[in-house]
């Protein structure tokens, strides 16, 4: 089975935290087996280690610094992990050249995707913030449900 990184990409304060929160709680709402999760730092981050169908997934809301790069390079050591979940900016290289490096030692291969989100303040608009949560919800489902197929078929 070909290993992962699922990794969304946005500008800075787009949302990428709040969506990947989605993401840990819908794991957490199916009922995988929580290998390891920690408390939300004063950031707002947090990362989690779950088991599914046998197999290893890590989900970190912080991906756009030199200590996420670090703690993801010891979490995938630590728990063996075969499928990453993490954000990164869409400017600048070193978060782009970290992954695409990590992966290409690590025999990870990398998807790019993006959640919902606007780059002008969603109140601006009456409503809107109500349907971009409401189609993050569905992406983060989206996800398990492919995370969880391709750990079961792969």
């Amino acid at each position: 089975m070909q290993k992962l990184i699922l990794c969304t990409t946005s500008t800075k304060n787009s949302g990428k935290t709040e969506f990947l929160k989605k993401v840990i709680e819908k794991f957490e709402k199916e009922r995988c087996n929580v290998v390891f999760k920690s408390e939300t730092d004063k950031w707002g981050d947090l990362y989690a280690v779950f088991t599914v169908n046998g197999k290893k997934v890590l989900i970190q809301t912080n991906g756009d610094d030199e200590e996420a790069f670090i703690r993801i390079e010891k979490l995938v050591s630590k728990h063996s992990v075969d499928v990453i979940i993490c954000p990164t900016r869409s400017r600048g290289q070193e978060q782009y050249n970290f992954l695409v490096d990590f992966a290409e030692k690590k025999k990870y291969k990398v998807f790019w995707f993006r959640h919902f989100f606007m780059e002008e303040h969603p109140e601006s608009i009456p409503g809107i913030s109500r349907i971009l949560d409401k189609a993050n919800n569905e992406l983060a489902s989206s996800i398990f449900n492919f995370v969880k197929k391709y750990l079961k078929d792969g």
